[in-house]
Protein backbone atom coordinates (compact mmCIF):
# COMPACT_ATOMS: atom_id res chain seq x y z
CA UNK A 1 0.00 0.00 0.00
CA UNK A 2 2.59 2.21 0.83
CA UNK A 3 4.73 1.83 -2.08
CA UNK A 4 1.70 2.15 -4.58
CA UNK A 5 1.03 5.46 -2.58
CA UNK A 6 4.41 6.51 -3.28
CA UNK A 7 3.68 6.32 -6.97
CA UNK A 8 0.52 7.60 -6.74
CA UNK A 9 2.35 10.74 -5.16
CA UNK A 10 4.84 11.25 -7.85
CA UNK A 11 2.49 10.89 -10.94
CA UNK A 12 1.82 14.54 -10.14
CA UNK A 13 4.63 16.17 -9.28
CA UNK A 14 5.88 14.09 -12.67
CA UNK A 15 3.22 15.41 -14.97
CA UNK A 16 3.57 19.13 -13.65
CA UNK A 17 7.38 19.39 -14.55
CA UNK A 18 6.66 17.48 -18.09
CA UNK A 19 3.45 19.75 -18.60
CA UNK A 20 5.71 22.59 -17.73
CA UNK A 21 8.88 21.51 -20.43
CA UNK A 22 5.61 20.64 -23.04
CA UNK A 23 5.10 24.52 -23.10
CA UNK A 24 8.35 25.03 -24.13
CA UNK A 25 10.95 24.19 -26.85
CA UNK A 26 13.68 23.05 -24.47
CA UNK A 27 12.67 19.19 -25.59
CA UNK A 28 12.24 18.46 -28.78
CA UNK A 29 9.29 17.59 -29.83
CA UNK A 30 10.75 14.58 -32.30
CA UNK A 31 11.73 12.97 -28.76
CA UNK A 32 8.26 11.07 -27.84
CA UNK A 33 6.86 11.91 -24.69
CA UNK A 34 7.46 7.93 -23.30
CA UNK A 35 11.30 8.63 -23.92
CA UNK A 36 11.15 11.94 -22.59
CA UNK A 37 8.99 10.68 -19.41
CA UNK A 38 11.83 7.69 -18.39
CA UNK A 39 14.54 9.85 -19.02
CA UNK A 40 12.85 12.23 -16.02
CA UNK A 41 12.30 9.53 -14.16
CA UNK A 42 15.72 7.84 -14.46
CA UNK A 43 17.22 11.27 -13.53
CA UNK A 44 15.47 11.49 -10.24
CA UNK A 45 16.02 8.32 -9.43
CA UNK A 46 19.67 8.91 -9.23
CA UNK A 47 19.26 11.96 -7.84
CA UNK A 48 17.35 10.21 -4.70
CA UNK A 49 19.88 7.80 -4.42
CA UNK A 50 21.70 9.53 -1.50
CA UNK A 51 18.95 10.29 0.69
CA UNK A 52 18.78 6.57 0.67
CA UNK A 53 22.82 6.22 1.73
CA UNK A 54 23.54 5.93 6.05
CA UNK A 55 23.68 9.68 6.04
CA UNK A 56 20.91 10.34 3.89
CA UNK A 57 18.84 11.53 6.73
CA UNK A 58 20.60 14.56 7.17
CA UNK A 59 20.08 15.35 3.68
CA UNK A 60 16.35 15.11 3.86
CA UNK A 61 16.67 17.16 7.17
CA UNK A 62 18.65 19.85 5.28
CA UNK A 63 16.34 19.53 1.62
CA UNK A 64 13.07 19.46 3.90
CA UNK A 65 13.72 22.92 5.49
CA UNK A 66 15.13 24.96 2.57
CA UNK A 67 14.04 23.37 -0.19
CA UNK A 68 10.14 24.25 0.54
CA UNK A 69 9.56 27.17 3.50
CA UNK A 70 11.74 30.01 2.14
CA UNK A 71 11.33 29.51 -1.52
CA UNK A 72 7.78 28.95 -0.70
CA UNK A 73 7.51 32.64 1.44
CA UNK A 74 9.49 34.35 -1.18
CA UNK A 75 7.31 32.51 -4.26
CA UNK A 76 4.17 34.12 -2.57
CA UNK A 77 5.36 37.02 -1.55
CA UNK A 78 7.02 37.91 -5.34
CA UNK A 79 3.42 36.45 -6.66
CA UNK A 80 1.03 39.01 -4.38
CA UNK A 81 3.20 41.86 -4.98
CA UNK A 82 2.81 40.98 -8.94
CA UNK A 83 -0.77 40.53 -8.44
CA UNK A 84 -1.94 43.45 -6.11
CA UNK A 85 0.66 46.35 -7.48
CA UNK A 86 2.14 45.10 -10.68
CA UNK A 87 -1.14 43.72 -12.45
CA UNK A 88 -3.13 46.10 -10.19
CA UNK A 89 -5.42 45.32 -7.50
CA UNK A 90 -8.23 46.75 -9.21
CA UNK A 91 -7.80 44.70 -12.49
CA UNK A 92 -7.91 41.74 -10.25
CA UNK A 93 -10.96 42.06 -8.87
CA UNK A 94 -12.57 42.47 -12.16
CA UNK A 95 -11.45 39.15 -13.27
CA UNK A 96 -12.57 37.66 -9.96
CA UNK A 97 -15.79 39.15 -10.72
CA UNK A 98 -16.20 37.98 -13.88
CA UNK A 99 -15.40 34.25 -13.16
CA UNK A 100 -17.11 33.97 -9.88
CA UNK A 101 -19.66 36.65 -10.12
CA UNK A 102 -18.56 38.02 -6.94
CA UNK A 103 -16.44 41.60 -6.36
CA UNK A 104 -14.03 41.00 -3.88
CA UNK A 105 -15.03 43.65 -0.64
CA UNK A 106 -12.83 46.08 1.19
CA UNK A 107 -11.32 43.68 3.15
CA UNK A 108 -10.54 41.18 0.80
CA UNK A 109 -8.60 44.37 -1.28
CA UNK A 110 -6.68 45.83 2.27
CA UNK A 111 -5.52 41.89 2.97
CA UNK A 112 -3.84 41.75 -0.48
CA UNK A 113 -2.83 45.17 -1.14
CA UNK A 114 -0.73 44.97 2.80
CA UNK A 115 -1.54 42.71 4.90
CA UNK A 116 -0.36 40.08 3.20
CA UNK A 117 2.70 41.65 1.69
CA UNK A 118 4.01 43.15 4.97
CA UNK A 119 2.97 40.21 7.27
CA UNK A 120 5.12 37.72 4.32
CA UNK A 121 8.22 40.06 4.29
CA UNK A 122 8.23 40.04 8.28
CA UNK A 123 8.05 36.34 8.50
CA UNK A 124 10.89 36.43 5.51
CA UNK A 125 13.08 39.06 7.68
CA UNK A 126 12.80 37.13 10.76
CA UNK A 127 13.90 34.27 9.62
CA UNK A 128 16.78 35.28 7.74
CA UNK A 129 17.83 36.66 11.26
CA UNK A 130 17.43 33.72 13.01
CA UNK A 131 19.46 31.13 10.78
CA UNK A 132 22.38 34.41 10.35
CA UNK A 133 21.84 34.19 13.99
CA UNK A 134 22.05 30.86 14.91
CA UNK A 135 23.12 28.98 11.99
CA UNK A 136 21.65 25.54 10.78
CA UNK A 137 22.60 22.68 12.66
CA UNK A 138 21.16 19.12 12.85
CA UNK A 139 21.22 16.50 15.36
CA UNK A 140 24.15 13.91 15.05
CA UNK A 141 23.35 10.58 16.28
CA UNK A 142 25.82 9.93 18.88
CA UNK A 143 24.17 6.67 20.15
CA UNK A 144 24.86 5.84 24.12
CA UNK A 145 28.18 7.20 24.29
CA UNK A 146 26.35 10.23 26.27
CA UNK A 147 23.07 11.38 28.04
CA UNK A 148 21.26 11.72 24.95
CA UNK A 149 20.94 10.03 21.71
CA UNK A 150 21.63 12.84 19.86
CA UNK A 151 23.50 16.21 19.85
CA UNK A 152 22.80 19.00 17.93
CA UNK A 153 26.18 19.94 15.85
CA UNK A 154 26.00 22.82 13.49
CA UNK A 155 26.53 21.90 9.21
CA UNK A 156 29.48 22.24 7.65
CA UNK A 157 30.38 24.67 5.24
CA UNK A 158 28.98 22.61 1.81
CA UNK A 159 25.73 22.03 3.90
CA UNK A 160 25.22 26.36 3.69
CA UNK A 161 26.10 26.14 0.56
CA UNK A 162 23.52 23.64 -0.47
CA UNK A 163 20.83 25.73 1.83
CA UNK A 164 21.82 29.00 -0.32
CA UNK A 165 21.11 27.07 -3.69
CA UNK A 166 17.65 25.42 -2.20
CA UNK A 167 16.62 28.79 -1.36
CA UNK A 168 17.41 30.99 -4.26
CA UNK A 169 17.27 28.57 -7.08
CA UNK A 170 13.35 28.14 -6.80
CA UNK A 171 12.91 32.01 -6.68
CA UNK A 172 15.39 33.64 -8.11
CA UNK A 173 13.99 33.64 -11.95
CA UNK A 174 11.25 35.82 -10.94
CA UNK A 175 13.28 38.75 -10.48
CA UNK A 176 15.74 37.69 -13.50
CA UNK A 177 12.98 37.37 -15.64
CA UNK A 178 11.49 40.49 -14.80
CA UNK A 179 14.86 42.69 -15.24
CA UNK A 180 14.69 41.09 -18.83
CA UNK A 181 11.52 41.95 -19.44
CA UNK A 182 12.46 45.68 -18.47
CA UNK A 183 16.08 46.12 -20.26
CA UNK A 184 14.84 46.74 -23.91
CA UNK A 185 13.34 50.00 -22.28
CA UNK A 186 15.60 51.06 -19.94
CA UNK A 187 18.75 50.72 -22.61
CA UNK A 188 17.49 50.06 -25.97
CA UNK A 189 16.13 47.13 -28.55
CA UNK A 190 19.15 45.29 -28.56
CA UNK A 191 19.04 44.14 -25.30
CA UNK A 192 15.68 42.58 -26.08
CA UNK A 193 15.56 38.59 -24.74
CA UNK A 194 13.59 36.04 -26.55
CA UNK A 195 12.66 33.37 -25.12
CA UNK A 196 11.54 30.11 -26.91
CA UNK A 197 8.07 29.01 -26.04
CA UNK A 198 5.24 27.39 -27.51
CA UNK A 199 1.65 28.60 -27.01
CA UNK A 200 -2.08 28.48 -28.66
CA UNK A 201 -2.47 30.86 -31.07
CA UNK A 202 -6.01 31.58 -32.91
CA UNK A 203 -4.95 30.47 -36.80
CA UNK A 204 -7.80 31.41 -39.70
CA UNK A 205 -8.70 28.83 -41.95
CA UNK A 206 -11.14 28.35 -44.41
CA UNK A 207 -14.74 29.14 -44.58
CA UNK A 208 -13.98 31.70 -41.99
CA UNK A 209 -13.75 29.74 -39.11
CA UNK A 210 -10.95 30.21 -36.41
CA UNK A 211 -9.28 27.03 -34.89
CA UNK A 212 -7.23 26.96 -31.52
CA UNK A 213 -3.33 25.81 -33.46
CA UNK A 214 -0.51 24.76 -31.78
CA UNK A 215 2.67 27.27 -32.79
CA UNK A 216 5.93 27.28 -31.84
CA UNK A 217 6.85 31.24 -31.44
CA UNK A 218 9.28 33.37 -29.51
CA UNK A 219 8.31 36.02 -26.86
CA UNK A 220 10.02 37.74 -23.88
CA UNK A 221 7.42 39.56 -21.89
CA UNK A 222 3.25 40.27 -22.61
CA UNK A 223 1.50 43.86 -21.43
Amino acid sequence: MLFMLGIDSQFAGIEGMLTALDDTTLVPKKIPRTIVIAMFCGVSFLLGLPFCMSNGDYLVDLFDTFSANFPLMFVAFFEVIAVSWVYGIDRFCRDFEDMTGYYPNIVFRVLWLVITPISLLAILIYSIVDQAQYGIKYDALVGCMEESWAREMPYPTWGWLLAAFLVFSSFLFIPIMALMAFLPDWFGPRYYVQLPLVAAQPKAVEGGKDQIAMEEHTTAAYA
